[in-house]
């Protein structure tokens, strides 16, 4: 529903999706999972052509909509790579080209 599957044309879309992998990256408890979970009974996820996996994590907590923010994902995705170190320099303040810095990689 989400991704407009259904709105492209059906061969067209069967003959670009081969080998492809799909993952749907997720907070535990947002918003959209509760529909996700009724949906993938109707519908199920691909296993192949292209594959969809469900990736869920757990890296911040709040209620169901606050959960939904990719920036708070981002961020606890980040920490949890890092060895929870807190962010100082949120992924998504940064700018690109303004610093010698890589792009996407926050201060230390």
């Amino acid at each position: 529903m989400v991704t407009g599957y259904y709105s492209v044309d059906p061969p067209h879309r069967d003959s670009t999706v081969q080998g492809l992998r799909i993952e749907r990256v997720y907070e535990f408890g947002e918003i959209l999972a509760y529909g996700r979970l009724i949906m993938v009974h109707y519908i199920p996820l691909s296993p192949c052509n292209p594959r969809v996996v469900s990736v869920r994590f757990r890296v911040f907590h709040g209620a169901p909509i606050a959960l939904h923010s990719l920036a708070d994902l981002d961020n606890g995705l980040l920490r949890v790579a890092r060895g929870s170190e807190p962010e100082k320099s949120p992924m998504v303040l940064e700018r690109c080209g303004e610093t010698p810095k890589p792009p996407l990689v926050a201060s230390q």
